[in-house]
């Protein structure tokens, strides 16, 4: 039995902003997208997969730059992984093509790994840098890729985990290996790469990789124990050395499909799918250390799903802000309907909640975003039939906002809609491709923190807001407006950009909050509304904008920001 999750009491409904095309020629498995501070960066491949173009934008991911160009179409090489991860100022593009295929040696598809930096500040990318793994390029593929990012003290270290085959000049399968490359100038190089399995991997597939400071977490699957299963090894040393003698080898038994992996301070967790061939099985289960991948607890799986019934895939899983909690989201059929389903621990995965249904209809390819430490939201994306949809929790999935519709138009149908989080703006970053081709490139999203207007019409003489979601600790949430958006930086050395002009509205609206007619006293939740402010009768035709700002007034200090909400009378 299917169960739906707890719905959040709302004073008024979410709303999404409208999306930003970036391309109409990408291909259609959509953008990657990381974010942090004051950059956000989108990265996506060219209609026919044999261009890399990359785009950025401040925090807010409203307004983005002229795409640049990572790899160029110099020749047919085809891209067939890429990812991006930001933090701070730095950004780093990593994926793999096939400029080094050769077609007297097929059927050996030879797929190299490249990484390149992005500067903001010059809107300039670095050179390309070969991730030589030591073996003939024409004989290496690159079966899976992972990168992540750690800021250890002032410097930034890039980690990059391959999954590769290396074949003879025969065809045959000479060896497999799992390699960590590690930058600790944020990609400017790359240190030799170590290798980090300690057994004989066979066809290795998907790696997964997670940096927090000096350690370094990589996961995969290999067949070295006859069916696939998941090994993992870790670095204490900013990949320098490999912590175990020996692999560790965390599922047996069923085949495993796919997993996903998070760390978030000492909890490290995984979500996978298995099978057992040749027999109508399909099972979703997890497993979470608490001591940094010391030990693990043991194999459980969401209670009440039927494993002779019910089809989970495409999993995905994030470590919720405190680290007391552990999200696994996934899509399942059941009984004929495919659904976007969550389940979630706050024992160190001894238990699990029953499955809920994060779609109120049909879903699949569901993504997760989580702020960081200090904060308890998490936003959830997943595809309706082609339609991507989101829910919002702030209390780290416990209880959910109704889910709200990020694109207007249908999306590819055989893709994630991706997700990133800026914890500056506090705000979810989403990216999809459109369903037929030409695809478009969209970049969308939405701030838990909203504001929604009472009262505008024509002739109306008596206005306000509502404000929710603004559950950052201030008692007070200003309401602001002007007659157009534009560009004002909030004082005191915050530097935020509100989004709007500072018109004789702005001083206005800033005068009224200030003395209480036009700001809301928010209630434990982040909710409240502003008492009804007396204006001349509005007229009709008249647009301005609104937005939301959470604010201390003992120390004249700022919390969130709502999007900014345009006002059509």
């Amino acid at each position: 039995m299917l169960a739906s999750l707890v719905v959040a009491f709302l004073p008024f409904a979410q709303q999404a902003r409208p999306p930003v095309a970036l391309s109409s020629d990408s291909d259609p498995l959509g953008v990657q997208l990381a974010s942090d501070e004051e950059l956000s960066v989108a990265l996506w491949a060219s209609g026919a997969s044999n261009v890399l173009r990359l785009a950025s934008s401040d925090g807010r991911a409203l307004a983005w730059s002229a795409p640049l160009t990572v790899k160029s179409s110099t020749s047919d090489d085809f891209i067939a992984a890429r990812a991006i991860e930001v933090d701070g100022d730095d950004a780093v593009a990593v994926w793999t093509d096939d400029r080094n295929y050769k077609p007297s040696f097929w059927p050996i598809v030879a797929l190299t790994a490249f990484a390149r930096r992005y500067d903001p500040a010059t809107h300039a990318l670095g050179p390309e840098l070969v991730l030589a793994t030591g073996s003939p390029p024409e004989l290496t593929t690159v079966q899976g890729v992972a990168v992540d990012v750690a800021r250890v003290g002032a410097a930034l270290h890039v980690h990059v985990a391959l999954a590769i085959q290396v074949w003879s000049f025969h065809g045959s399968q000479a060896y497999d290996r799992i390699l960590l490359f590690t930058s600790l100038d944020g990609a400017a190089s790359f240190l030799p790469p170590i290798t980090v399995n300690t057994g004989t991997p066979v066809h290795p597939g998907g790696v997964a990789i997670a940096a927090l400071g000096d350690t370094v977490h990589v996961a995969w699957i290999d067949s070295r124990d006859a069916t696939p299963q998941i090994y993992y090894q870790r670095s204490s040393d900013a990949g320098a050395s490999i912590d175990f003698a020996s692999d560790r080898q965390l599922t047996s038994g069923a085949h495993k499909l796919g997993f996903a992996m998070d760390a978030q301070g000492s909890t490290l967790a995984f979500a996978f799918t298995e099978h057992i061939p040749d027999f109508t099985f399909r099972g979703l289960s997890a497993l979470v250390s608490l001591d940094a991948g010391a030990t693990f607890g043991p194999v459980n799986a969401p209670p009440n799903l039927n494993p002779l019934g019910d089809i989970p895939d495409n999993p995905t899983l994030e470590i919720a802000p405190s680290g007391a909690s552990v999200l696994v989201a996934w899509d399942m059929l059941s009984a004929g309907v495919r659904q976007a389903m969550l389940s979630r621990s706050t024992d160190g995965g001894l238990s699990w909640t029953p499955p809920g249904q994060l779609s109120q209809g049909a879903g699949r390819y569901p993504s997760l975003a989580v702020s960081e430490p200090g904060r308890t939201r998490v936003v959830a994306a997943w595809q309706d039939q082609g339609i991507a949809r989101t829910r919002v929790s702030l209390d780290e999935g416990a209880t959910w906002s109704s889910e709200v519709p990020l694109s207007a138009g249908p999306m590819y149908a055989y893709a994630r809609p991706n997700l990133a989080w800026n914890e500056r703006y506090q705000n979810a970053i989403a990216g999809w491709a459109s369903a037929s081709a030409p695809h478009t490139t969209w970049v969308g999203g939405l701030r838990p923190q909203r504001v929604a207007p009472v009262g505008f019409t024509p002739g109306s003489s008596q206005v306000g807001a509502q404000c929710a979601g603004f559950d950052d600790g201030n008692a007070v949430a200003f309401v602001l407006a002007s007659l157009a958006p534009g560009s004002f930086e909030l004082p005191f050395g915050d530097g935020r950009e509100l989004g709007l002009t500072a018109d004789a509205l702005f001083v206005t609206t800033l005068g009224s909050a200030a003395h209480g007619s036009f700001a809301a006293v928010l209630d434990a939740s982040g909710s409240g509304a502003t008492p009804g402010l007396g204006v001349l009768a509005l007229p009709a035709g008249l647009s301005l904008e609104l937005v939301g700002l959470s604010v201390d007034l003992g120390t004249l200090s700022f919390g969130d920001i709502s999007d900014v909400v345009h006002v059509q009378l």
